[in-house]
């Protein structure tokens, strides 16, 4: 029993299954993905620069205190003024260093989003494509090996499963035709 006899025998009819499939696409396809501007990665980006623009503005401010520590240790006799000093440099290169880490990790986490942000867009177009009725369609990012890659070969296989959909109606098409002409 094939998807076609099955819908009849369910009591569905046919074309109304298959119009119903071009709704859906009719519906789906009307969606732009290229539309918005603002996406996560986007709204992603400007948190960490906010963030990052902060603390940064709070670095200069404790630097410059520090510079003013430093005059007060340095007029300071004896060894409490070098100590002083020593602690003050141990902290700028403390402060440089987080700030170096947290620069890099910000750029990170930012190519790590617009990454997935761009595969999940152009898995997205493809799904749309694909519901438009577009019947050769080079699926994206079929080749990785994370989440993104598992969803992509889904996709494959939705793709397979409505060429074999279409290839069951032009073989039921034509059974029928040849059943009408004997």
């Amino acid at each position: 029993m094939n998807a076609i006899t099955s819908i009849e025998s369910a009591g569905v009819n046919k074309d109304a299954a298959i119009s119903s499939q071009g709704s859906f696409a009719s519906h789906y396809g009307e969606m732009d993905t290229q539309s918005s501007k603002w996406t996560i990665s986007r709204k992603l980006l400007v948190a960490m620069l906010s963030q990052m623009s902060l603390i940064f503005i709070l670095a200069i401010v404790a630097w410059y205190h520090m510079l003013q520590f430093e005059d007060i240790f340095a007029q300071m006799p004896g060894d409490a003024g070098k100590e002083g000093i020593e602690v003050l440099q141990s902290a700028r290169w403390l402060m440089l260093a987080v700030l170096l880490t947290g620069g890099v990790g910000a750029y990170a986490i930012f190519y790590i989003s617009q990454n997935i942000s761009n595969s999940l867009k152009r898995l997205a177009q493809a799904n749309v494509r694909l519901a438009r009725g577009e019947k050769n369609l080079d699926i994206p990012e079929r080749e990785r090996t994370d989440e993104i890659g598992t969803m992509a070969r889904s996709l494959e296989i939705f793709q397979r499963g409505f060429f074999r959909l279409d290839k069951m109606r032009l073989e039921a098409d034509e059974k029928a035709r040849l059943e009408l002409k004997a």
